[in-house]
Order: structure tokens, then sequence, then C-alpha cells
């Protein structure tokens, strides 16, 4: 290895390498500054074989100049090191955005962010990002994008970034600066002579190279004229568009809008090719990404795809396997190949199914029967309404992971009650119910879920999942807030001889639901029998027998009199009441010849917000000695 000496303040010192600006002259080993046109040069006996120049001249071989016109054209570097005591392994950052030098704001820079801008200098990997101004405040502008990079990239603006907002501004006291190792990687950085421009910059009208617009990856001419564009942007007449008008594609390899195969169909998809339908020609359909003339065998047209099930108020025929409308009384039909006709299977209410027929009302002695689905299958509706005074009201109730919840009222109005009244097949939401006598459920009651607050929909969506909401079972509600609404009804109906179970007959031929506590019921809430996990007290089903009752089988039995409450039998006091106390199993007056408990309450629940829960406090009490 060659040393050569220089001059310092302090007598002669022997380098491998002379520094920015100087060369090793290999005929005396002395280090001599380069010619001016140079910011390096190379080791030997000249000063002017540059190996790079200042920032405004270009390398051409050895040389450096100030335009590479005619022939070739200049292109600028992108990154570099500048700075006071900046080296050319360290110093603060600057890039060329927006024909011109900035500075990188450091607010959020680190070091994977000094990883790619070490690898764009084509210099070893990282060791610091430098935060603190050490090599001098920058001038001009601050490129104060949000800069966030995984390590891996080959260049800081392949990193996601974004403008920084809400009034966070950089100033040249953030400028950021990098440390890296050596050795250098590939060509130097610097300005330099080229045949053509390199990717994402075109040639000016002085042969100069300039960047494209951000969203091009090529441009000619000006820096908005794209030739080719940025994922996720796609080509079209010069431009950078987000997506590609009706009976295009993006063609993912060249990221151009090209015509979809008309041949085939309407509409395609993004891909490699114009055969991806998305919608075909009339008579033909979409089956599986190609238009066919036909949907057999087991699918059917409907609107010019392919589906499986037609859907409300149309039928399957299989004639030429397309979906063809009910008649207008049908919410649902079936063909009958016997008739050779649709025949209705669901009436559309107010009209109700009756032998295979809908009328205005049920014939002879047969009573009118609601579908109430409480079916948590996906075909059937996962939301359903309790303790209304009919099928038509009550408190809205939603399934969710194998568990019915409710949902909190916050911001509920009259559009996310027609959504419900929709999927559940019962008209509108009637607006102007009273609703003040369905009973809510009480926050204290062991397991119960608020599944939904803050729900928002337009009106127009067909399930109550498909609005917004907060996340499932996050809420600050309680259950005194559940959601309660009415529908206008009558909903689907059919005709049978007696009213099920689960429903009583009113007035009008017409069987109503009783309470979701009976399984059957004389009125709303005198319930003969009550449902799975309710239990007979009175006349009424309960969850919970409550106190002063004892649970004996399926029915409720009230305590003796002198038990606050009891357990298995009548007289087995599990606790009394003031003034009387516990003895053994009994409720006694006289605690003798023990002694009676302290009225005090030795331990106690404060600021919670049920009696059930809160903070646990007990009393420490000193006796005299």
């Amino acid at each position: 290895m060659l040393t050569y000496c220089t001059f310092i303040s302090t007598g002669k010192s022997c380098v491998t390498t002379c520094g920015p600006g100087f060369y090793g002259d290999t005929s005396d080993g002395q280090c001599k500054q380069c010619h001016p046109s140079c910011r390096t040069c190379a080791d030997g006996k000249s000063f002017s074989s540059c190996t790079t120049c200042p920032d405004d001249r270009y390398l051409k071989g050895d040389q450096c100049l100030v335009s590479c016109a005619p022939s070739l054209v200049g292109q600028r570097r992108r990154i570099r090191l500048a700075g006071i005591n900046s080296t050319e392994l360290e110093g603060r950052l600057e890039i060329f955005v927006n024909g011109a030098w900035s500075t990188v704001c450091g607010k959020l820079f680190d070091f994977p962010e000094a990883t790619v801008a070490c690898r764009q200098l084509g210099l070893g990997g990282a060791l610091r990002a430098v935060k603190k101004t050490a090599y001098g405040f920058g001038r001009g502008s601050i490129w104060a994008n949000d800069v966030n990079c995984i390590g891996r990239e080959s260049s800081l603006l392949q990193c996601k970034n974004a403008p920084r907002t809400g009034g966070r501004r950089c100033y040249h006291s953030n400028d950021v600066g990098v440390v890296c190792t050596g050795p250098k990687r590939g060509p130097p950085q610097t300005n330099q002579c080229l045949k053509n421009c390199k990717p994402g910059w075109f040639k000016n009208d002085v042969d100069v190279c300039e960047l494209c617009d951000a969203q091009c990856s090529e441009c000619l001419g000006t820096s908005s004229r794209c030739t080719k564009c940025r994922a996720p942007k796609v080509w079209r007449n010069n431009t950078c568009i987000d997506k590609c008008p009706a009976g295009e594609y993006a063609h993912l390899p060249s990221r151009k809008c090209l015509k979809c195969d008309t041949t085939l169909c309407v509409t395609c998809a993004d891909g490699n090719d114009g055969k991806n339908c998305t919608s075909c020609k009339v008579p033909n359909a979409l089956k599986g990404g190609t238009c066919e003339s036909d949907c057999g065998p087991d699918l059917y047209n409907k609107d010019g795809v392919c589906v499986s099930d037609c859907g409300n108020s149309l039928y399957k025929f299989d004639r030429n396997h397309s979906c063809l409308p009910c008649p207008s009384k049908c919410l649902q039909c079936a063909y009958n190949s016997a008739k050779n006709a649709p025949q209705c299977t669901v009436c559309t209410p107010p009209l109700v199914f009756d032998n295979n027929e809908c009328l205005q009302n049920c014939t002879g002695a047969k009573v009118a029967v609601p579908k109430i689905s409480n079916e948590t299958s996906p075909n059937g509706p996962l939301v359903r309404l309790s303790n209304g005074s009919d099928y038509l009201e009550g408190v809205l109730e939603i399934f969710h992971e194998g568990v019915w919840g409710t949902v909190c009222d916050d911001g509920w109005d009259v559009r996310e009650a027609t959504v419900v009244c929709r999927e559940l097949g019962l008209g509108t939401a009637d607006s102007g119910a009273s609703l003040t006598h369905i009973p809510r459920q009480s926050s204290e009651v062991p397991g119960s879920k608020i599944w939904l607050d803050d729900v928002f929909c337009t009106g127009n969506e067909k399930t109550l999942h498909e609005c917004r909401h907060s996340p499932w079972g996050q809420t600050n509600c309680r259950h005194e807030e559940d959601a309660v609404l009415r529908c206008s009804g009558p909903g689907v109906r059919t005709c049978q001889p007696n009213c099920p179970n689960g429903f009583y007959l009113n007035a009008g031929k017409a069987c109503f639901q009783c309470n979701v506590s009976c399984s059957t019921c004389n009125g709303t809430d005198n319930c003969p029998t009550c449902s799975k996990n309710y239990y007979k007290k009175n006349n009424t089903c309960v969850a919970e027998c409550g106190r002063g009752y004892y649970r004996a089988g399926r029915t409720c039995l009230k305590c003796n009199a002198t038990c606050g409450s009891c357990e298995v039998k009548p007289d087995n006091c599990t606790s009394c009441d003031p003034p009387l106390y516990k003895k053994d199993s009994s409720c006694v007056t006289d605690c003798s010849p023990l002694y009676k408990p302290t009225t005090m309450p030795q331990v106690r629940l404060v600021n919670g917000p049920t009696s059930s829960e809160g903070r646990v406090e007990v009393i420490k009490v000193s006796y005299p000695r």
C-alpha cells in the first residue's frame, strides 16, 4: 500500500489517502491539490484526473464539464453528504428534490432510514443517525416528509413517506446527518454525463436531466408527462391515474390502461390480459371470470352474473338456467313444472300464505302465524327482538361468537331501526311508537353482553352487520341504554290450524309472539310453561327466582316468612332480614346462648358501577387495652 506525505500545522505526516480535494502524486509521494474543476481526483501524476465533480459540473471520463451537450445529457446525483467536518463517510444528509438540494428532517429519522441512506450513497452499513446538527445548519428547503423505512430499500424515496401535517413543522435545527461505514460500493455518487437519463428523470431543453413527478416512474419532455407510472397508479394518455375507466383494465406488467377483450367482456379486471371479465354482453353471463352463454348446470343467470341463489322476488328457471321475476304478490316463489308457471312459497306482506296461495286473510278457522326466525345459521337473520309486547317490537339482540348480546342506543335513530326491520322481514321502522314499556335487562345480571356501540347505518344496508360500528364488545354503555324498536309489520305470515308454542291468539285471527321467557302463554306475560333456562314464578317466567324464593325444579317457590332467602326447602334459611338473626338454618330474634353479630359491616364495596363490584374496603377497630 502506498503512503503519501502531507504537511500540517504541526509538521509532516504520512497518510494512505490524501482526503477530499487532494490526490497522491505517485512520482514524489506528496499529497497535492486537485484541479479546481474536480471535487475529488485520482492518485497518479496528474492533478486533473477527476473522480467526482462539484454540483455545478458533470463527470465525463476523468473530466468535470459545465455541460454534457450536445452528445450526452447531464445526470445529477440524488443524494449527498455536506456540512462542517463532513467526509465521504459522514455528514449532513441532503437529497435532490423539486429541482433543488434539501436537507432532511430528522424528527422521525432513525437507524433503518440511515441504513437506506448509506446504501443509496454507495457506502457500507450505517453506524448511526446524527440528530444534533453536528455538521452545522443547512440552508434552503427542508424535505419534511415523515419517512418510514424497513431498512432493505435501495433509496429513501422507496420508503413510505408522507408530508408532515397538523402544523408539525421542521426547522434546520432538525437537520439529520448519517455516519456510514466504508468502503464505497460501485461508482462514486456524482453528477455524470450519460447517453440517456436514468429512470424517473427526463431531458430538459438544455440537455440536463430533471426529476419526473412522484407519480411517474418515467416521463418525457416535462415532469408531468408520464410514460410509465409508479404503483399503484396506472398510465393513460400521458397521465397517471388511480383506476382505468370502464371497458379498460390495468395491465400490471406495464402499469398501463389497455382495452378489455370486447369479443368477450364489457368490463374486465386488472391483470395480465383483458380476458378476465367482470361483466358481459347480453345475453352472456359472468361465470368464474369468463362470459358464458349458459350458466348451467348448477348456476343461474341473474343480471348477467351466474349465481347459485336467485334471492327474493326471483325464481330459478331450469330450461335456460336464468333467474326470472316472481309475481308481485310473491316475496319468494318456485317454478311449478306441472302448471308451467311460478308458484308462491312466501307472500309479500301484508298477504298471508294459505294452501300455496297468497290471500288477504286466512280461510276457515286458520290463524295467521308470523315467521319469527332466531336461527343462528348463515341463512337466518342474526338479530332478534325480545321483551316486547308482540313480535314487532322489543330489545334488539345480535348474535356473535355463539352468544346473543344487545346493542347500545348511542346515536341510534330510524335509519338503524329500518335496517333491523328489513333484516327481520318486518316492514319498516315505526318511528312514532312509544317504547317506554319495553323492559331492558339489568346491568347486574351476570353474563349479560353488550356487543355493539356507536352503530351508524345509511338505511340502505340489508343487515345490521353491514353498518359501521365500534369494535365488537367495546362499549361504555350499560344495559339501561340497550336499543329498543318497533317495526311496522306485519311481516311474513303463514296460515296454520292453531298458534304454535311460543305464540298466543290475539284479535283478528292473528298469532302474536309470547315473551321470550315463555314457551307457551295466554297473552304476553301469562305463561303456563317457560322457555329453557327460565323458571315459573306465579304466572310469569323469570331467569332468577330472586330474594325470598327458592328453586324447585322449573318452579320458584316462596320461602318461609322468617327467611330472607332460602335453598332447597322453605325453612332452610340462607339469610335473614333485620331484626332477625341467622342461627343454623333458621332466623331468630334471640341468639342466646351465642352472641349477636355487630351491625357494622366489616367489609364493603365502593365506587363500583353496580352494588356487586367496586373497590374493597375493610374496617379496622381498635379496642382499648
